[in-house]
């Protein structure tokens, strides 16, 4: 995926061009009374076809994906559309990684879908990545400004 991008991250201003680049993106075309949305045949064919595969694999790899997948097969979508709605939904959030530099958080990226971890009772029972006993909890609550209950965001 990342080859086929290249290493221009100001390439693409937004997610959207990018998902046009990619070929995901439906196309609209409108006249008068008339409309017509279908897809895209100038694309990136490797990227497009990376990216079904990434969806698909995916699906088992992420629960995150695979919610997002049944949910839009419970809408009524085809497999086909429902990969490429979670591909979609994959190149906006690598777009959004690559700008900002940082590292892909699925219980962020699929907020609504999961469920949020639970924090022990004695959240100082942790043990953090030297072995040594964690001051501060893995597993807090945050503010009401932060959102849901999840795990601490790494500091990169």
């Amino acid at each position: 995926m990342l080859a086929e991008l290249g290493d221009d991250r100001a390439r693409f201003a937004d997610a959207r061009a990018l998902k046009s680049y990619a070929g995901s993106a439906p196309i609209t075309r409108a006249s008068g009374k008339k409309r017509f949305v279908g897809r895209r045949f100038v694309k990136n064919n490797r990227l497009i076809n990376a990216g079904f595969l990434w969806a698909f694999a995916a699906l088992t790899a992420s629960p995150g994906a695979n919610a997002h997948y049944r949910r839009r097969r419970e809408h009524g979508d085809w497999h086909a559309a429902a990969q490429r709605h979670l591909l979609n939904r994959f190149l906006g959030q690598l777009h959004h990684c690559l700008k900002t530099q940082q590292h892909f958080d699925e219980q962020q990226a699929f907020a609504p879908l999961l469920p949020a971890p639970t924090c022990p009772a004695n959240p100082t029972d942790f043990i953090d990545e030297n072995n040594d006993t964690s001051t501060e909890p893995r597993c807090r609550a945050r503010t009401q400004s932060e959102g849901v209950t999840g795990a601490r965001r790494p500091s990169h």
